[in-house]
């Protein structure tokens, strides 16, 4: 069954060996089955992004075009790795920039780290997003490390737990659709 739903995914990765980026490609894969359009941004592929009071009127025409995808769209899904028991500072200035296009919008993370105890490290961001914008952060998170990963291909398991949080993330979404046009 295909939703009514057109998601944001965006990949704050400038790793090129990046999990968080296969975990990107693997969540698009089994969303596009799932949602009536998708739009992929990878922050890898663009200019390297610096935020400062300007906001979005300071960046280049890439993130200007994220923003504008990010607000058209129904819900964002990011994808970003953890670095020292936090979000990358790439994912907390995209999110920076975004801000006012997540206002009450549903977002989901899946997060690569380097050891399992990281897993609590996307809370730091989802509660900025929360206290800032509103944001209707997905409750579900996954965690996926370079072994999750055989021959650049996820696990059963792994792919199992990526493939969940993408169903249950168009469940929330849709039911939630339009709340944050009000």
């Amino acid at each position: 069954m295909k939703h009514d739903l057109s998601i944001c995914i965006v990949t704050c990765s400038v790793s090129d060996s990046s999990v968080s980026r296969a975990a990107s490609r693997h969540a698009h894969k089994t969303l596009s089955g799932l949602v009536q359009s998708l739009y992929f941004f990878d922050a890898d592929e663009n200019p390297p992004l610096r935020v400062d009071s300007r906001k979005i009127d300071g960046v280049s025409k890439e993130y200007v075009s994220l923003y504008d995808q990010a607000s058209s769209s129904d819900a964002v899904l990011l994808c970003y790795p953890i670095y020292c028991y936090t979000a990358s500072s790439t994912a907390k200035a995209v999110t920076e920039i975004l801000g006012p296009a997540l206002f009450r919008k549903p977002v989901a993370t899946i997060v690569a780290a380097g050891s399992l105890r990281s897993h609590l490290a996307c809370g730091d961001l989802m509660l900025s997003m929360m206290f800032e914008q509103e944001t209707l952060c997905f409750p579900k998170s996954v965690l996926v490390t370079e072994g999750d990963l055989e021959d650049s291909v996820f696990t059963e398991e792994a792919s199992r737990r990526l493939d969940n949080l993408c169903r249950d993330f168009c469940d929330f979404s849709s039911r939630l659709k339009g709340f944050w046009e009000k």
